[in-house]
């Protein structure tokens, strides 16, 4: 595919993108925060943490304990723990934030979306 070596896309500069200027065997593995932070605030994550609390099995729960669990179930599937529920409540009855676009049902989806049990196989 044509690469435009003098405009690189954000996205292939926070995931080491090889330099087109140059031959190489294999790009080198790193994990700096910038990759979490560019997944988390992708548009594309940011989409699907809004499709997840759409879903027909999410938005019709009135009870924040049984939203919770119902999302822990979608994004992770497992149920949360006794720490992460409790965690989990008191994030959910905080004011929100006045900046932020997203509701705080979406920001808690987006959170889990972006957690190591979701990214990394144990």
């Amino acid at each position: 595919g044509l690469v435009d070596r003098q405009s690189l896309p954000g996205v292939f500069r926070a995931f080491d993108f090889a330099t087109p200027d140059q031959s190489i065997e294999r790009r080198p593995r790193t994990m700096m925060p910038q990759q979490a932070l560019f997944a988390l605030n992708s548009p594309f994550a940011i989409a699907q943490a809004q499709a997840v609390i759409k879903r027909s099995e999410i938005a019709p729960l009135q009870d924040s304990s049984e939203r919770i669990r119902a999302i822990y179930r979608v994004v992770l599937a497992r149920e949360p723990d006794a720490n992460e529920l409790t965690t989990s409540l008191e994030f959910i009855n905080t004011d929100a934030s006045p900046q932020s676009a997203l509701s705080k049902w979406e920001q808690f989806a987006q959170v889990l979306m972006s957690c190591n049990e979701l990214m990394y196989v144990d």
